[in-house]
């Protein structure tokens, strides 16, 4: 091989990788999920453990202040999630306030969680 065509194939090899190189980075994620999935799965498959309960809020709460920390969006329904496990747990001014949340951050589901918050008082009204 002469020295002209190992130049040519040298120059198309380092325009090739920068162009590689120089390529679209991929887009981080919207919505950061941590371990929501596995999470999830032992809580709803160990129903009635209040470890399952106190590891998944757990969780969700991690999950939730990783995104605020990092500012992403938080999830859409991972506050009302917390919030009715905080109410499970007994502590109802924290659940009332995510779950209230979840409509601030996304207006959609005001009547979805309306309906939670109706049940919630109508069952604190039974007691």
């Amino acid at each position: 091989m002469n020295t002209k065509n190992t130049i040519k194939i040298l120059g198309i090899l380092v325009i090739s990788i920068l162009f590689v190189g120089c390529g679209p980075q991929p887009k981080p994620p919207i919505y950061q999920w941590g371990s929501y999935t596995k999470s999830s799965s032992e809580f709803f498959h160990g129903q009635g453990n209040p470890e399952a309960l106190q590891k998944h809020k757990d969780v969700l709460e991690e999950i939730i202040n990783t995104s605020e920390s990092n500012n992403q969006r938080v999830a859409p329904g991972l506050y009302a999630e917390l919030g009715q496990l905080y109410y499970q747990l007994g502590q109802k001014e924290k659940a009332m306030a995510y779950l209230e949340k979840e409509k601030t951050v996304y207006p959609e589901s005001s009547k979805f969680i309306d309906q939670i918050l109706k049940q919630t008082e109508g069952s604190n009204n039974e007691k």
